[in-house]
C-alpha cells in the first residue's frame, strides 16, 4: 500500500501511459481489494469482475502512502473500492499560462506556445530539432566562448511570477551531471528569480523573491537516460517538487514578489561569458516545458 498512487519512474506517454506527455493533470485509476483498513491490494489499470469503483483523493500529498477517504461505505473483509488517485502540490487552481511543446520542425525558430497565449520564444540555432523534442548538445563547463544559441529564449514579463502560485514542469531526460534546465533571472538579478539546475543529476528548484529564498530537490540523480515529468510548484507559503507523480520535498517558506526583466531561458543563462559568469549549458533532450499560474 505504500506505493499506492505513485507513477512509473519513466513515464511512458508516448505509448500511451495515463501519465500525459504533454503535462496534463495526471488521473490514474487503481483497483483495489480491501480486506481490513490495514490491506490493500493494488490492480493497477484494469477492473476485475465484480469490483466497483469509488473516487477519492489523497489525504496525505507529501507521503509516499495514499488512503482513501469519503468513500461512503463500511471497508469490511468484503469491500470492494477503486481508488482515483491524482497529484497534489498543495497550490491553489492554476490555469496554462505557456505551453511549449518542444516540437517544431527542423530549421523552425520560433518556440511555439500552445497554450493560446501566444508567448512565443525563439529557437537558438544550435538546438536540434526532429519534430519531438529539443535537443541540446554537450558543452564543456566554464569553457569560453560562451554559446547563446545553444538555448531557448522567451522574452515576456508574462513569465514573472510575482506572487501568485506558480508552477513549471519540465519532461526530460539526460545523462550528464551538470546545468540549468530551465530559469528566469539568474543571481543577482534584481526582482528575484527562479530556475531548476542538475547538479550531478540531482534537481533543484530554487525561487528567490522579495521576502526570502525556497530550494527543494529531487533527492536522487534524474541523469540515468530514462524519461522524468519534474514539476516545481512555488505558492505563498511553500515550494514543492514532483518527480514522476510523486512528491520528493517540500519546505515550508514564503518567498514573496518574484519579478525582473530578464528573458525566460531554457538549457543555459542568457547573461554569461564562460569567464566571469558560467553559462551551465544543459545538454539533453527535452520535450515539453509547462508553466501554470494562480
Amino acid at each position: 500500500a505504500g506505493d499506492l498512487g505513485r507513477e512509473p519512474a519513466a513515464p511512458l506517454s508516448h505509448r500511451g501511459n495515463p501519465v500525459t506527455r504533454r503535462g496534463r493533470p495526471v488521473t490514474q485509476v487503481i483497483w483495489c481489494a480491501v480486506g481490513t483498513l490495514g490491506s490493500v491490494t493494488a490492480r493497477p489499470d484494469r477492473q476485475p469482475a465484480g469490483w466497483r469503483a469509488a473516487r477519492s483523493r489523497p489525504t496525505n500529498p507529501w507521503g509516499s502512502a495514499v488512503k482513501p477517504i469519503g468513500i461512503g461505505i463500511a471497508l469490511t473483509a468484503a469491500a470492494m473500492v477503486a481508488l482515483s488517485v491524482t497529484g497534489s502540490s498543495g497550490a491553489a487552481t492554476m490555469t496554462t499560462l505557456a505551453l511549449w511543446n518542444m516540437n517544431e520542425a527542423p530549421g523552425s525558430h520560433t518556440l511555439v506556445d500552445a497554450s493560446g497565449n501566444r508567448i512565443n520564444g525563439t529557437i537558438g540555432t544550435e538546438v536540434g530539432l526532429n519534430g519531438a523534442v529539443h535537443r541540446f548538445g554537450f558543452l564543456k563547463p566554464n569553457t569560453p566562448p560562451a554559446h547563446p544559441q545553444h538555448i531557448d529564449v522567451v522574452n515576456s514579463s508574462r513569465l514573472n511570477p510575482g506572487t501568485l502560485d506558480y508552477s513549471v514542469t519540465i519532461r526530460a531526460k539526460w545523462t550528464n551531471a551538470f546545468g540549468n534546465i530551465i530559469q528566469k533571472g539568474q543571481a543577482g538579478a534584481v526582482g528575484g528569480y527562479f530556475k531548476l539546475q542538475a547538479p550531478n543529476g540531482l534537481v533543484q528548484c530554487l525561487f528567490r523573491g522579495a521576502t526570502g529564498s525556497a530550494g527543494v530537490s529531487s533527492k536522487r540523480a534524474l541523469n540515468d537516460g530514462r524519461w522524468h515529468v519534474i514539476t516545481c510548484t512555488r505558492t505563498t507559503t511553500q515550494v514543492s517538487m514532483t518527480v514522476d507523480g510523486v512528491v520528493t520535498m517540500t519546505i515550508s517558506h514564503a518567498t514573496g514578489a518574484i519579478s525582473n526583466n530578464v528573458p525566460l531561458t531554457i538549457a543555459g543563462k542568457s547573461n554569461c561569458d564562460q569567464i566571469k559568469i558560467t553559462c551551465d549549458y544543459f545538454a539533453g533532450q527535452i520535450d515539453y516545458v509547462k508553466i501554470r499560474t494562480s
